[in-house]
């Protein structure tokens, strides 16, 4: 049955606008599967303790220091009316109002009939402390201490516990009791009570041993300060007010502090956002071709070495930065799948392989569709990441997770929205940080702030020193649209010059960028990029598998305008070269039609260490592995290509296969919809009069059949279509369900329902 409280929340929410009841769902942790199917489901999850702790931590310090003022009037029985709060925090009523207004918007507080605020519950205090309330220790205590401290306070001690309770409960609410008590108290003891007034009204912060001569014993012995098992030493509420006088006023806070913002132009700022973020595509695609032909190898702790991070940069053009966000981004979105090696076997003990990171199955769709959809998945796999990713290599230790990564990603993607202009300097960003979110701690978690702020710029959430685009998308639950909008700026073409360089003035698309990092060497990036191309860099690009077709087809394909001839040339001139020999794998030999280059290969110095056999005129058999022949012949100078035992060519990187399906990316739900759907179904009942789930079809699998009826994820077939679905519940005698496929509700025929095998 329904509470009191809890029938009161449900007519607060029915009373909400479907625009409020929107912003409620977005701004409170109740959105989870199975959403919320009417208004009493939703009243118990807003209060829910991890919902509630979710809306606490986001708080601003306008709203603790209202939350701390309105327990400030209850302790001292004065009703909490919007002007008794105001006069504790020693501001106007219409400077306080608008935080009291967001926090009902919240449902965190409400005011009754006579004006009164009530808040949900008793939330901890982040600003300064002036202690508890007598009440909370004299209702606790035994009676064998409250006689005695009865006795000392100069009230009679005898009676019931309820008596003496309320004896001592009046003479703290004396002012002038108190004060009588304190004069007589010894100077080093009214000291000590003063200063822990003055700062948190704790006498000790740690758990302590008083006997009868310490210093603070007096002060237990008559209430003054009490001693909490296996805590502080803290004074109650009363006796800090008496000490401070009368003049108390709590801080109040109603606006941010102020600093150093520049206005920047929004075209600049998502120009840098769009390159960074297509930048982060293409090295994640990058590292994914990288694993694919040279597995990479984690070291014994499980984890990518540093070592490894290294190379990747220095062959990707990257800075080690982006190299390790690339990685746990495909890390987190299941792009690469951990290989372990094979037990060893026998009794002679051999040296363990490490594990490796091969592409995995996901991969190949991530990487066969559009720029935006990939781009999405990794702001969403950034965004929802339950750690900060570039603390995994560093020092600096990751104490985010015991408050949340997300929720510090979050909180500094909010400031910089709603400030809307440049913060160039660190220090500033952690000054509005402190007063958007105060129980961030920032004093423990600057380091790993610092960290977070460089993985949004790395991603192009944040550029320039402000928010673009993307940081907005994101806030809004749509990581595919964040993405669309800075990916479609992408440079499809470059400036081919006769100088043998390629230059995009802005971002690179990551297909460009692929094709010119394949045939040139990358000298530079920023607001433009180039690439240079050299005989070596192309042959290259024919080592790999490319031939001279591909490459002019790609050259044409990207260039702005025609292709230099300098540049036809070069790749003329390596293709009619490259291949002239062949190495065929047969223990193995090298086979060409150039007598006098099978003559040379034969006596060449450098080859000698290869077992060089000059087996015809035209092949020349080498002792060592074809791998090692072709390294040693590359390095000589030489531009030999492998071939298979049938002839045909090996190609080293296999393209990624083409795919029909689309790479899934997901976010948050669609708030305005449910609390449409919430507004129309306040008076119809959750549940129907018979059991209808027995009448589904499909798998029996129970544990598919249970996740189902409970509201959770499941693949089904319907009207001949294939949908996933979830939050299901029964509706008279049909089940209404969420179809995420196709994004709508839906009330569905249970005899008409097929549960498939995920």
């Amino acid at each position: 049955m329904m509470s009191g409280s809890m029938r009161a929340l449900r007519d607060r929410l029915a009373a909400l606008t479907t625009v409020e009841l929107a912003r409620l769902l977005e701004r409170r942790d109740v959105m989870h599967i199975p959403w919320p199917a009417d208004l009493d489901q939703l009243a118990g999850r807003l209060t829910d303790p991890t919902s509630l702790s979710e809306a606490f931590l986001r708080l601003t310090l306008p709203a603790h220091e209202v939350l701390e003022a309105i327990a400030m009037c209850r302790a001292l029985g004065e009703s909490p009316t919007l002007d008794a709060v105001s006069r504790q925090l020693g501001a106007s009523s219409a400077a306080v109002a608008p935080v009291v207004d967001d926090l009902a918007a919240l449902q965190l507080v409400w005011s009754d009939e006579t004006g009164a605020l009530s808040v949900i519950t008793r939330f901890p205090s982040l600003t300064r402390s002036y202690g508890r309330p007598i009440e909370d220790y004299l209702d606790g205590a035994p009676l064998e201490m409250l006689r005695p401290m009865s006795t000392k306070l100069q009230i009679r001690g005898d009676g019931t516990k309820s008596e003496v309770v309320e004896r001592l409960r009046s003479f703290f609410g004396d002012r002038s009791a108190v004060e009588a008590i304190l004069e007589g108290a010894p100077e080093a003891e009214r000291e000590l009570l003063e200063q822990a007034a003055r700062t948190d009204s704790m006498l000790y912060p740690h758990p302590v041993y008083l006997h009868s001569d310490s210093l603070g014993a007096w002060s237990v012995q008559r209430g003054f300060a009490w001693r909490v098992a296996n805590g502080p030493v803290s004074m109650p509420l009363q006796v800090t007010l008496v000490l401070l006088g009368d003049d108390v006023h709590l801080d109040f806070h109603p606006a941010r502090r102020q600093i150093e913002t520049r206005p920047i132009e929004a075209e600049h700022v998502e120009a840098e956002a769009g390159r960074r973020l297509l930048r982060m595509v293409e090295l994640v695609s990058n590292v994914l071709d990288a694993a694919r032909t040279t597995p990479i190898a984690l070291i014994k702790s499980g984890s990518i070495g540093v070592r490894t991070i290294r190379t990747l940069a220095k062959g990707l053009y990257a800075t080690e930065d982006e190299v390790q966000l690339a990685l746990e981004l495909a890390l987190t979105e299941n792009l690469l799948d951990v290989i372990e090696p094979p037990p060893s076997r026998g009794r002679k003990k051999t040296p363990v392989e490490p594990s490796t990171l091969v592409p995995s199955a996901l991969a190949e769709l991530w990487q066969a569709s559009e720029d935006s959809r990939r781009a999405g998945a990794l702001l969403q796999a950034w965004w929802t990441a339950d750690y900060v990713p570039l603390a995994v290599h560093s020092a600096i230790e990751d104490n985010s997770r015991d408050i949340g990564s997300d929720f510090l990603r979050s909180s500094l993607i909010d400031i910089h929205v709603d400030i809307d202009e440049s913060i160039s300097e660190f220090d500033d960003v952690m000054a509005i940080l402190d007063w958007y979110r105060p129980s961030i701690r920032i004093e423990f978690r600057r380091d790993v702030l610092q960290l977070v702020l460089r993985e949004a710029e790395l991603l192009g959430v944040l550029a320039l020193g402000a928010a673009s685009s993307i940081a907005r998308g994101l806030r809004s639950g749509d990581p595919l649209a964040a993405a669309s909008g800075v990916v479609t700026q992408a440079h499809t073409h470059a400036t081919i010059g006769a100088d043998l360089t390629a230059v995009v003035f802005g971002a690179p698309g990551p297909e460009l960028a692929q094709f010119f990092d394949s045939v040139a060497v990358r000298e530079s990036t920023g607001s433009a990029t180039t690439w240079r191309f050299s005989q070596s860099s192309v042959r290259r690009a024919f080592d790999d598998g490319m031939t001279h077709d591909e490459v002019i087809e790609g050259l044409t394909r990207y260039a702005s305008g025609v292709v230099p001839q300098t540049v036809d040339y070069l790749v003329k001139d390596v293709a009619r070269t490259h291949g002239s020999m062949r190495v065929v794998p047969l223990g193995c030999v090298v086979v060409s039609s150039e007598e006098a280059l099978i003559a040379e290969l034969g006596s060449h110095r450098r080859l000698t260490k290869l077992g060089p056999m000059v087996l015809s005129r035209s092949v020349v058999g080498f002792a060592a592995e074809p791998a090692v022949v072709l390294s040693e012949l590359r390095a000589a100078g030489y531009a030999p290509v492998q071939d298979d035992p049938g002839g045909a060519v090996s190609i080293a990187r296999s393209p990624t296969s083409a795919q029909v399906r689309e790479y899934p990316v997901t976010g948050d739900p669609n708030f305005a919809l449910h609390a449409e759907f919430l507004t129309t179904r306040r008076d119809v009942p959750a549940h129907g009069d018979r059991d209808v789930w027995g009448a589904v079809g499909g798998v029996a699998d129970r544990l598919i059949r249970r996740r189902f009826a409970a509201g959770f994820m499941t693949l089904i077939e319907y009207d001949d279509r294939t949908v996933v679905v979830h939050s299901a519940r029964e509706l008279g005698e049909k089940i209404e369900v969420w179809n995420d496929t196709e994004e709508r509700y839906q009330t569905l025929e249970p005899a008409s329902i097929r549960l498939l095998e995920p």
